[in-house]
């Protein structure tokens, strides 16, 4: 008998929760011996026998996670040797509002977030090409970076200003080295191509930066710097956003591709190489938003009455896969009554939503429960 009490298509990594539940339990009652980072990296790869091409970072946070602490994880493969944990920021408090519009289960919305996971892999490939002399080291997006490419940051903007804003399935047959077709023919098989084309500059961008956000967030956290983490909150929401709202709720003008134009990254490789130090600050990767655009528009109207009229006390992002469920704020606690106020005076007066407002703080990882002696122990 399976039961739990985590809502489905709701961005709180159900279907994960799920199979380590089940995987835990049955490594216990078969006695199977597998490190944990195996038992890790393993489950997470059996999800994608049912086409969620996704990772194991989910898997990872379920069952390493320490109370009272943000993990730092390295993944695929796991790296215990490299796991951190940073203090959660004391006198705040994590609240998950539901935004009342599931994730739909249409082919459509289905297609969409495979072709937005597939143009990371797109991106590599066309990287690879393009750049010859750094495929032996490039595996995943994650693996174009400085450090590993031996890169300075400007030449990297310039790798990723190298990528299409749009392309298409033909262009990619034709661009790609031979020695890739047939892995880019596999990663064709499981959606349908989208009219527009595949947005590699706009994809590759959000992912590299979401990876230098993930690096410096627990450095800002170990420093209590507050205001940098609101921040790097916001622009990662900024990389998801479909749509934008001034603090009144009035829709302004949105455009995801103009944060990743030829413009902008011109103008960063030109500060990087001879700005100055304030403007090279402002020009690192993980301020940049990219565009991702996983979110939809009832979301960035809730996120942006939150970040715009509790701009100093709050910050909130998407959360989860996206195309709907909840959104995550961090809130200094005694503004959690303001921010529940607000969302009565915005969000669920104009979508008519039912309130579903959860105030959680970080807790231990998965963790299998046994009967001794007719008590209940860990």
């Amino acid at each position: 008998m399976v039961s739990g009490n985590i809502p489905p298509k709701r961005g709180l990594s159900s279907s994960s929760a799920l199979v380590i539940a089940i995987a835990l339990a049955l490594k216990e009652f078969l006695n199977i011996e597998m490190s944990i980072s195996e038992f890790i990296d393993r489950v997470g790869y059996s999800e994608w026998y049912r086409m969620t091409r996704g990772g194991s970072a989910d898997h990872a946070a379920i069952l390493l996670s320490k109370r009272g602490y943000i993990s730092h994880i390295r993944c695929l493969p796991t790296q215990l040797t490299e796991i951190g944990y940073a203090p959660f920021p004391k006198g705040y408090k994590l609240v998950v509002i539901d935004s009342g519009f599931e994730r739909p289960h249409t082919e459509e919305a289905i297609n969409y977030l495979r072709v937005t996971a597939a143009e990371y892999r797109l991106a590599v490939l066309y990287l690879k090409t393009k750049y010859p002399e750094y495929a032996s080291k490039i595996k995943l997006l994650r693996d174009v970076n400085i450090k590993n490419l031996n890169i300075t940051l400007a030449e990297l903007y310039r790798m990723i200003k190298s990528l299409p804003m749009k392309i298409t399935r033909r262009e990619l047959r034709r661009f790609v080295d031979k020695k890739y077709l047939d892995e880019l023919e596999s990663i064709f098989e499981n959606h349908k191509e989208p009219p527009q084309g595949y947005k590699l500059r706009q994809r590759a961008l959000f992912g590299l930066a979401e990876t230098e956000r993930a690096y410096v967030f627990p450095q800002f956290l170990r420093r209590g710097d507050i205001n940098s983490i609101f921040r790097l909150i916001r622009v990662s929401h900024d990389g998801d956003r479909v749509a934008k709202f001034d603090k009144y709720g009035n829709k302004v003008p949105w455009d995801p591709s103009k944060t990743c134009s030829d413009e902008i990254l011109e103008e960063l490789i030109k500060i990087l190489e001879s700005g100055s130090e304030e403007e090279k600050k402002k020009a690192q990767l993980y301020w940049q938003p990219g565009a991702y655009e996983r979110s939809i528009e009832p979301i960035d109207y809730m996120c942006d009455m939150i970040n715009l009229n509790l701009s100093n006390y709050a910050a909130a992002q998407l959360m989860g896969a996206g195309l709907g469920g909840n959104v995550l704020v961090l809130v200094r606690q005694d503004k959690i009554e303001e921010l529940r106020k607000l969302l009565f005076e915005t969000y669920y007066t104009k979508y008519g939503i039912k309130p579903e407002f959860s105030v959680i703080e970080p807790s231990s990882g998965a963790s299998l429960l046994k009967v001794k002696e007719g008590k209940n122990v860990f």
